[in-house]
């Protein structure tokens, strides 16, 4: 089976699979990309998960300006990251 991905503009995607035609948010191909990722590499997923638990474990014990220093020095996608795993691990 032959498949291809193309972007169509900033946000929007198509997936061609051979004569059928997909068009695909960013949002939902990132989805689809989790998704595939837990299946073909269970184990990498596994991990991922274990150190955001470890960080989120170690935040819960860090004082203040330790947060702070994080928030200062760490990447803007690595903070929301970090967010959207604690909102999950709220609910």
């Amino acid at each position: 089976m032959e498949f291809t991905v193309n972007k169509i503009s900033d946000d929007v995607y198509e997936i061609l699979f051979e004569d059928n035609r997909i068009e695909i948010t960013a949002e939902d191909l990132e989805h689809l990309h989790s998704q595939l990722s837990a299946i073909l590499r269970p184990e990498t997923v596994a991990e991922k998960q274990n150190r955001h638990k470890e960080l989120l474990e170690n935040l819960t014990r860090t004082n203040v300006s330790g947060i702070q220093s994080l928030l200062h020095f760490a990447d803007y996608d690595d903070v929301i990251i970090l967010l959207e795993t604690a909102e999950q691990n709220e609910g």
